[in-house]
């Protein structure tokens, strides 16, 4: 299965970059908005210096790749705090690792 999604993330994967503070790593990822209905998504703040832009991502990655919370994404040209990461094992074996990213600028809602 490892292979299987290896070969997906090289065909059909994003361009992105992952900053863990040892080095920027390329990688190519399947990214995606989390459409909710929630406070953390609809509600606008606004900061002297701005608007904060909200909302809540998911970016699947390679097994083999290091990140962890705190890393800096960047897809697009546009800057994500990678808030939690976690193995997705198929048979016990990690097949991708799943991310939770927050644009950069927004609050921090994750605690």
């Amino acid at each position: 299965m490892r292979r299987m999604m290896d070969r997906l993330f090289h065909r059909y994967g994003t361009k992105a970059a992952i900053d863990n503070g040892m080095g920027t790593i390329q990688v190519r990822v399947f990214f995606q908005s989390v459409n909710s209905k929630n406070w953390q998504n609809m509600e606008k703040v606004f900061h002297p210096m701005g608007w904060v832009p909200r909302g809540q991502y998911v970016c699947l990655l390679p097994a083999d790749t290091a990140v962890e919370a705190g890393n800096t994404l960047t897809v697009a040209r546009v800057d994500y705090l990678i808030c939690r990461v976690e193995d997705m094992p198929v048979s016990s074996t990690p097949a991708y690792r799943w991310a939770l990213c927050a644009r950069k600028g927004s609050e921090d809602v994750w605690g």
